[in-house]
């Protein structure tokens, strides 16, 4: 319910920038959906420029016209923008049936995977056998 009155907050002062770092994350999936919505409908009577911040790729192809994911490390930098080139308003169930949507979700996913190898390329991994877990029984 924080969560939910924070942004409510921030958009009613209708600033020039709206900056959500996070804002849904640690919503549940229903309210978080709804919460989607609702931010989308505000930005779509005004228009204002919005930065959302998030770690869901679907989140960030369903609500934004750009993705630009920050490359990881000590020196953490943007990576390529990615278009997204899908028509307003978005419905989250039909977007699951377009070939934008997939193409779009799958370019930026591709991109992640390629700069997890890279950082970990050359790394030894070491592998853990983790002991079995028997229950134990309280009679």
């Amino acid at each position: 319910m924080r969560q939910r009155v924070a942004v409510a907050r921030a958009l009613a002062m209708k600033p020039e920038l709206i900056l959500m770092d996070e804002p849904l994350g640690a919503l549940d999936a229903l309210t978080r959906g709804n919460l989607q919505k609702e931010i989308l409908s505000i930005w779509s009577e005004d228009k204002r420029t919005a930065v959302l911040i998030t770690n869901d790729v679907d989140e960030g192809v369903f609500m934004a016209d750009r993705v630009i994911p920050l490359r990881p490390g000590p020196k953490a930098t943007l990576g390529p923008e990615f278009e997204i080139k899908l028509e307003r308003p978005r419905d989250k169930i039909a977007l699951n049936h377009l070939v934008d949507f997939k193409k779009s979700r799958n370019e930026i996913i591709e991109y992640l995977m390629e700069i997890g190898q890279e950082r970990t390329a050359g790394m030894v991994i070491t592998e853990y056998v983790l002991p079995d877990l028997v229950p134990l029984k309280f009679d």
